[in-house]
């Protein structure tokens, strides 16, 4: 009778195996097809790829490398914060120091209306904003031109003015946005509890620093763990950041192929400059965030430093891989 039971129940269970196998390799293709910058552990699960061991070596390089270049004239201050999002180790340098935010700020205000999208207004990603050159639009000049601009008398949905501020850093677009959500919004309070939920400050004025890497790189880490938005927005914001335009700062440190998910933001002082550049690197199966903002007198000093940063960060990353 045993006999006659195993002879049934083995293939079975041998049948079953292999069924939930190819059902689990199938959704897991499923899931990494469709969610590719949001933390893919949520429904995929991920194994290690990468050691987890302290950082301390690599602050110490880093430390060393921002000092070599304050002694050359390169930078005067430095700041970065890195967190492997892979249930790693984190590290900081000078990352409560604040900077001018500048467009920065962009990502927040444009988090504002896909909030706005999922709690109060579904239609509010494709609504026609037709709008005029006024006095209310008054873009600052900006050192990096963007690469495209939104256009005097033409018609754009919000959504198409998000992606010009988040990809092009296009001053004018945010302006649109800005006055859009003024229009809707003219107490504040959807900005206001937006920043707030991610832990910053509404600039009462430009004339003073505003911003940290710690503040800042923690947005990033909302988007990624879907914290904020919902799954499908939040892989939707991280996506357009992935086609930002932006290729001289951590991106001009890691390979062509992988991807980064980034927003950028410059400001020109009286006697000095400002540059800076945050996102999430997609290091192959272990994402990390990295963070690192600048002063100095020469962008060009400020573009190489960053991706110096970033090359060192990518390194020893790549260097911990799992044989």
């Amino acid at each position: 009778m045993k006999k006659n039971i195993l002879v049934f129940v083995l293939p079975f269970i041998f049948v079953s195996g292999l069924l939930g196998g190819y059902f689990l390799h199938i959704y897991s293709i499923k899931c990494e097809y469709n969610f590719q910058f949001i933390n893919k552990s949520f429904n995929c699960g991920a194994s290690h790829v990468i050691e987890k061991a302290n950082l301390a070596d690599l602050k110490q390089r880093l430390n060393s490398y921002i000092d070599l270049n304050k002694k050359s004239g390169s930078i005067t201050e430095a700041s970065v914060y890195f967190r492997d999002l892979h249930e790693g180790p984190t590290l900081g340098i000078n990352d409560e120091e604040v900077y001018f935010s500048a467009s920065l700020l962009k990502l927040p205000i444009a988090l504002v209306f896909f909030k706005l999208k999922e709690d109060e207004a579904p239609d509010i990603l494709s609504r026609i904003i037709d709008f005029k050159i006024t006095e209310e639009y008054k873009p600052e000049p900006q050192a990096y031109k963007p690469a495209k601009t939104v256009g005097v008398g033409k018609k754009y949905t919000t959504q198409d003015l998000i992606f010009y501020s988040l990809v092009y850093s296009d001053n004018l677009a945010n302006e649109v946005l800005k006055s859009t959500l003024n229009k809707i919004d003219n107490n504040r309070k959807l900005a206001l509890n937006t920043f707030i939920d991610l832990g910053l400050v509404i600039p009462k004025t430009d004339e003073a620093p505003d911003l940290s890497t710690r503040a800042y790189a923690s947005i990033f880490r909302i988007l990624y763990n879907a914290a904020y938005l919902n799954i499908e927005d939040s892989e939707k914001v991280l996506s357009i950041l992935a086609d930002s335009e932006f290729d001289r700062g951590i991106s001009a440190g890691v390979p062509k192929d992988i991807r980064v998910a980034n927003k950028f933001g410059d400001r020109k002082l009286e006697n000095e400059k400002q540059l800076h550049d945050c996102g999430i690197v997609y290091y192959p199966n272990n994402p990390y965030l990295i963070c690192i903002m600048t002063r100095g007198k020469d962008l060009k000093a400020l573009e190489k430093f960053i991706a110096g940063m970033s090359e060192m960060v990518y390194a020893e990353v790549d260097s911990r891989k799992i044989k």
